[in-house]
């Protein structure tokens, strides 16, 4: 027998091993991609509402008012227990208020915000599709909501004060996060975030529980 038909032979038996290796797939296929033990530290910023201004003039004065509540942001940390969970600790800050008001006798500078400090979960289990590099995600927290607001009230004499609320709150979000390489992601997240009434008003309000949007930054750490 030629050491050709012998050299056919031979590949002609492995050949039914190679297919049925393609048709199984992977073990790992469709799961996550960053290993247990890995760090995460993220900067986000996105919109809660849209911002408002007023101005106001009557027989006493006027009043100039602007809201930044639209704007939002925050800075998390992720440490994942598992390939596929997280657990997230997050600093964040909202809803920026200033207010002017002017009279006959001075004027009043206003300005407060709120700070949420929030514990929560990251799941995120599995790869979309074919695209190994875009993976959703579920995400919830809770925590305090620090309520702060600042005012000077120029006149004879003036006078300064601070405030602070606090409120309990949650967070819920789905979204996206792709790899841009070994070590950064972008991230694209829906959320709500749900609160309980402050005591008194921060920034003219009581409660700013409401849907947001949000694009994230992140660096991955020991993956």
């Amino acid at each position: 027998m030629s050491s050709s038909l012998c050299t056919a032979l031979f590949v002609m038996s492995l050949a039914p091993g190679l297919v049925r290796a393609q048709a199984v797939p992977s073990a790992n296929e469709g799961k996550s991609e960053t290993p247990a033990g890995s760090h995460l530290i993220e900067i986000s910023a996105g919109l809660l509402s849209a911002g408002r201004s007023t101005v106001a003039v009557s027989g006493t004065g006027v009043n100039a008012e602007a809201s930044g509540r639209g704007v939002l942001g925050s800075i998390r940390y992720a440490y994942w227990v598992d390939d596929d969970l997280a657990f997230q600790v997050t600093a964040g800050f909202l809803n920026a208020d200033a207010g002017v008001y002017v009279s006959g006798t001075g004027a009043t500078v206003r300005s407060a915000t709120v700070v949420p400090l929030l514990i929560g979960v990251k799941y995120q289990p599995f790869e979309f599709g074919s695209f190994s590099d875009l993976r959703p995600y579920a995400y919830g927290s809770l925590g305090p909501y620090l309520g702060y607001e600042a005012g000077v009230e120029a006149g004879w004499p003036t006078q300064t004060g601070t405030r602070w609320e606090s409120a309990l709150g949650v967070r819920l979000a789905a979204g996206l996060d792709l790899s841009l390489s070994h070590l950064f992601t972008l991230g694209f997240q829906l959320g709500y975030m749900g609160m309980t009434d402050f005591e008194n008003p921060i920034g003219g309000e009581r409660n700013y529980s409401g849907p947001e949007f949000s694009l994230s930054l992140g660096l991955m750490i020991g993956s």
